[in-house]
């Protein structure tokens, strides 16, 4: 399949408000069910976390997100290229964009400078 960053923004913001649907539909596709493992919920062919909409995808060689902010109606877009056949190159970026547009909105994640709170190590913090 061949998609624009434009294409995507529009399948976003439909796949999200569910424009394309009559709502009886769209209602069944935003029952969610939680991952146990993550804080990320599943619907009929959409994705949920932190308040956003959306999905993501990927082949070899391909790594995209898209989501919707139902709270501004922003519709965020990324795609890049990967090299690998294992995980999405995408991802580590969306996080750091999520985080500058919407502060406060993900949990802070440790990095890798940091060491368990048990620890008698001390450590730096992380900032935001």
């Amino acid at each position: 399949m061949i998609s624009t960053v434009a294409d995507l923004k529009t399948w976003a913001d439909a796949l999200a408000t569910g424009t394309l649907l009559s709502p009886a539909l769209q209602a069944e596709r935003l029952r969610f069910r939680r991952f146990a493992q993550w804080p990320l919920s599943y619907g009929l062919g959409i994705l949920e976390g932190y308040g956003f909409l959306g999905h993501s995808g990927g082949i070899f060689g391909y790594s995209s997100w898209m989501l919707y902010d139902p709270d501004t109606r922003a519709t965020l877009v990324m795609m890049t290229n990967r090299a690998s056949t294992e995980g999405g190159t995408v991802n580590p970026i969306l996080d750091g964009i999520l985080r500058l547009l919407f502060p406060g909105r993900l949990p802070d994640i440790p990095g890798p400078d940091v060491v368990a709170p048990d620890s008698a190590t001390p450590v730096a913090t992380p900032t935001s």
